[in-house]
C-alpha cells in the first residue's frame, strides 16, 4: 500500500505542477483590462494653446491603454505634460515639474505656475484647487501622494525625490503613473 500511496503522491504532484504551469502561462498571456476612461471636458487644443506660447513643444507619443497620447515638454526640460484620450475631450492629463533647492525664485514660480494653470484649465470651477495643491504639497515634504475627487474627476498629487530635487506630478482623470526625472531627463513609459 505504501508504494501505491507514493506513486499516487508523485502523480498528484506532477499533475499539480502541470496545472500550475498552465495557469501561470495563461495568466501571463491575458492582458489586464484597460481602465474605464471618463472625459474631462477639456480638449488638447485648449491646453496646447495656453502652454505653447511659453515654449512648450507637443508631439504625439505611444498610446496609453489604446488611448492617444501627446507629450509636451518645457523649453528647459524641467516640466512635462501628458495629454491622454481623444484630442477633443481628454480622459487623462498629467503635468510633472522638477524642482531643486537654489533655483531662482522666478524659476520656481514659473514651474509652480504650470501646476496652477493646469488646475484652472481642467477644473475651472474648483475654487479651492490652488489652496489644496499648496497644502498637500507642503504636507508631504519629500515623498508621497494625495488624492481627492472634484465632481467626477480624480485628482492626484505626487511628490517624489529625484536626483538632487523633487518631482511634483499633478494628474487628472484615469492615470497610470507619473514619469520619473532621472539624469536630467524624463523617463516616460
Amino acid at each position: 500500500m505504501t508504494g501505491f500511496v507514493k506513486t499516487y503522491q508523485r502523480v498528484l504532484l506532477a499533475f499539480s505542477v502541470v496545472v500550475l504551469g498552465f495557469t501561470i502561462y495563461g495568466m501571463a498571456a491575458i492582458k489586464p483590462p484597460a481602465p474605464e476612461f471618463y472625459p474631462l471636458g477639456v480638449s488638447a487644443a485648449d491646453i496646447v494653446r495656453v502652454y505653447e506660447p511659453g515654449g512648450f513643444t507637443f508631439e504625439s507619443s505611444s498610446p496609453v491603454y489604446e488611448q492617444p497620447r501627446q507629450i509636451g515638454e518645457a523649453p528647459d526640460g524641467a516640466a512635462l505634460i501628458q495629454l491622454v484620450g481623444p484630442s477633443g475631450n481628454l480622459t487623462g492629463v498629467n503635468v510633472s515639474v522638477y524642482m531643486t533647492q537654489g533655483l531662482p525664485e522666478v524659476t520656481q514660480d514659473l514651474r509652480r505656475s504650470y501646476l496652477d494653470t493646469m488646475i484652472s484649465l481642467v477644473l475651472p470651477n474648483w475654487e479651492d484647487g490652488h489652496e489644496w495643491l499648496e497644502e498637500e504639497a507642503l504636507s508631504m515634504k519629500r515623498a508621497g501622494s494625495r488624492s481627492t475627487e472634484v465632481g467626477d474627476v480624480k485628482v492626484v498629487l505626487t511628490v517624489a525625490s529625484a536626483d538632487d530635487g523633487l518631482t511634483l506630478g499633478l494628474s487628472f482623470g484615469a492615470w497610470r503613473a507619473n514619469p520619473d526625472y532621472e539624469d536630467g531627463d524624463w523617463q516616460v513609459d
